[in-house]
């Protein structure tokens, strides 16, 4: 991911790259331009190297969950911390 948020150019084009990932995998990235996503999140200045950014252990969800105007609501976390990407 790192070599893929690194490339400035056509990532798809990256033999290292394309060496160390399966063809379906491959088609998915390009499908759904997760190659873009990668770049946006990894130049994000919010996500720190860190990732201290993120559901906050899901604390959040348990107080929206206790909210009866969301009572109906579905939550899902997403973690941004880099070293799980």
């Amino acid at each position: 991911m790192e070599r893929v948020a690194q490339n400035e150019g056509n990532w798809l084009a990256d033999k290292h790259i394309l060496k160390r990932m399966h063809p379906a995998s491959v088609e998915v990235w390009r499908k759904y331009r997760l190659g873009h996503k990668v770049r946006m999140l990894f130049r994000n200045r919010i996500v720190s190297n860190d990732g201290d950014i993120g559901c906050a252990v899901g604390s959040w969800i348990g107080l929206a969950c206790d909210e009866p105007l969301l009572r109906e609501s579905d939550f899902c976390g997403i973690e941004v911390a880099r070293h799980l990407l």
